[in-house]
């Protein structure tokens, strides 16, 4: 007859044990990681607000049609559009 023992808590102290210790040691690693995706990230939204929104439209028509239909292109025309009327009326000017 076998006894089946409960692992769970001696495998989830060892999983939190490692995550402290990760947390404190790579500290160093995780903050260069950080550090760079929003230097990225911020760069790319700098880009997509330059660009007007009559040309990211018609950039993601351009793109369903090529890579659908003509009908997808068109919907994804329109749905940009929509979300581009919906936050409109949320900026302050």
């Amino acid at each position: 007859m076998v006894i089946l023992r409960n692992i769970g808590p001696e495998i989830s102290n060892t999983i939190d044990g490692f995550l402290a210790w990760l947390v404190v040691n790579g500290e160093w690693f995780f903050d260069g990681i950080n550090d760079n995706l929003k230097i990225v990230l911020r760069k790319l939204r700098e880009f997509l607000v330059w660009i007007p929104w009559p040309v990211m439209v018609s950039l993601i028509f351009l793109l369903g049609w090529r890579l659908g239909s003509f009908r997808i292109g068109i919907i994804s025309a329109l749905g940009m559009i929509l979300i581009g009327l919906v936050t409109c009326g949320s900026q302050q000017w």
